[in-house]
Parts: structure tokens; C-alpha cells; sequence
């Protein structure tokens, strides 16, 4: 508020000038960051996005990655309202910390097409939070809220998709997941001649660790529109109770020696019935 003060020859007249308050209406996500050094642990609490709702058939769900390495990483279940409540740990030593830089991507997801399309991310450094002067790093922040670093434009990542059945075998503690078929694959062919040699890495998670990676063998993409793959990866499960495990496939094109894209997704533990499903694969 802001007083303003009028003059005439006869009295003082205060006027009342009521300015707005102005209220972003841009999407924020609420967190909240701990790091414990006694037992050299960092938790994330992701508790909702707010001033975005998601649209009919759409879905929203953040992945967090402590950069510079951004194949260590989490993701939160998918929402439809943008609210999460979920708890995050990462084991990492003070010196480590304190170099890493916390990325935040929100993603919004069409439970129909399966396309993802990027709706903002956050960063925020871990050294702000910690005293360098101290040998003990623990910190714990009040409830944080940040908001979106959008990009150039909100763009979609799907750069393909797989067709893969999974089957648990819970005696073997195995999960058995045959790779059948990608369909409109989508590479820079200015760089890329078809046919060419690619192979899938996989690997299973639970809630508290990441297990080692398995390849399959090499294979020919000779069509980007469809090719059958008809690869076999059979992944190691440690289920603690849990009812599903978190599963992550990598395509490798091995003209670029890179890692093209990504493929994740859940798996119930309760069913022991081949299940087929279609993931998208994405650009991280």
C-alpha cells in the first residue's frame, strides 16, 4: 500500500492507494534438500509442482540428476495433479557435494501417444548450502521454491519408440525383457547412414540401489520407419518387498559411439505373466 498525501488551501486530505499485488502465475516446483555427513547421504524431498495443472490424457513427472553426471539420477511416479510427496537419497561424499549442481527436469506425458514434452527444470548448487569452513557439511533447508528455466521453446524429446515384452521370473530373480521392434526412430541422418550397428544396455533398480548393466548383442537399423530387433536382456532383480522395479533401457549407435536414447519404465512384481508394453525412447 502507499499513502499519498493532497494538498489544498483549506485541509490535509490523505488518499488510500491500493497497488496490486502481483502473483506469478508461472509453473514453481516446492523441495526440499538435506544432507546428513555422518553417514555421507543427500535426501530430496519433492513435495508439488505448482501453477500447473495437467491437461486431460497428460500426466506429469520430474527426474532429478546431480550434475555433472547425469546418468545418476531418479524419477518421481507419475501424477496427475503435480503432487508427489516423495523422498529421494543419494550416497555421496562432502567433497563430492559440494561440486555437483542438482537438475530438476519436469516432464508432462500423454498417457495415450506416450510423447513426453519438457515443461521446465531448475538447478540449484549444493555449495551454497554448506559451510566450507567446517570439516561437518550437514545442512537441512527450510522448503524451497523455484521456478522453471524453460527452454528456448517447450519441445518434445520422444525420439522413438520400443515394443518389448517383460516377463519376471521370480525363482531366478530375473527379469526377462525381449526387445522386439523399434518403430519411427529418429536420428540426424547427416551423420548416420542406414543400415547401421546398434546394441541396448539395461539395468534394473529398486528403491535403494542401481544394479550392474547388461548389453545385448550387436544388431542391424536398416529401416527407421520399423525394424525388428527380436534382442533378449535377462536383468538381475533384488526385490525388498517392493511391489514394482525400475527399469532403464540405453540404445548405443555404434557409428557415433554414442548413446542415442533412453527408455524407462515400471514393472510390477506381483504379476509372473509375460506383459507387452510400448515406452517411448527419449533424448535426456
Amino acid at each position: 500500500m502507499q499513502c499519498e498525501k493532497l494538498y489544498n488551501l483549506h485541509q490535509t486530505v490523505y488518499v488510500l492507494v491500493v497497488l496490486p499485488v502481483v502473483v506469478s502465475t508461472s509453473p514453481s516446483v516446492t523441495f526440499q534438500l538435506r544432507y546428513e555427513n555422518p553417514i555421507e547421504t543427500l535426501y530430496i524431498s519433492l513435495f508439488q509442482i505448482q501453477n500447473y495443472l495437467p491437461k486431460n490424457n497428460q500426466n506429469i513427472f520430474c527426474i532429478l540428476y546431480l550434475l555433472p553426471n547425469d546418468d545418476e539420477q531418479r524419477q518421481t511416479q507419475l501424477s496427475t495433479n503435480g503432487i508427489f510427496n516423495e523422498c529421494f537419497e543419494f550416497s555421496l561424499k562432502p567433497n563430492d557435494l559440494l561440486k555437483r549442481t542438482l537438475r530438476l527436469t519436469v516432464y508432462t506425458v500423454d498417457s495415450i501417444t506416450r510423447i513426453r514434452n519438457i515443461l521446465g527444470h531448475i538447478f540449484v548448487k549444493f555449495d551454497k548450502f554448506m559451510d566450507e569452513t567446517t570439516d561437518d557439511k550437514t545442512f537441512s533447508t527450510n522448503i524451497l521454491s523455484e521456478y522453471f528455466t524453460q527452454d528456448l521453446q517447450i519441445r518434445s524429446d520422444h525420439v522413438g519408440e520400443l515394443i518389448l515384452t517383460n516377463y519376471y521370473l521370480k525363482d531366478q530373480n530375473l527379469l526377462q525383457i525381449r526387445i522386439q521392434q523399434i518403430n519411427h526412430l529418429h536420428i540426424d541422418k547427416t551423420n548416420i547412414k542406414l543400415p547401421f550397428k546398434a546394441h541396448f544396455s539395461g539395468q534394473t533398480s529398486n528403491s535403494c540401489e542401481k544394479y550392474h548393466w547388461t548389453n545385448t548383442p550387436s544388431f542391424i537399423i536398416s529401416s527407421l520407419s520399423s525394424s525388428r530387433i527380436n534382442q533378449e536382456l535377462n536383468l538381475t532383480v533384488y526385490s525388498k518387498n517392493e511391489n514394482h522395479i525400475e527399469c532403464h533401457l540405453r540404445l548405443h549407435l555404434h557409428t557415433s559411439n554414442q548413446i542415442h536414447s533412453h527408455a524407462r519404465w515400471q514393472h510390477s512384481l506381483k504379476s509372473n505373466t509375460p506383459t507387452t508394453i510400448t515406452v517411448p525412447l527419449a533424448v535426456l
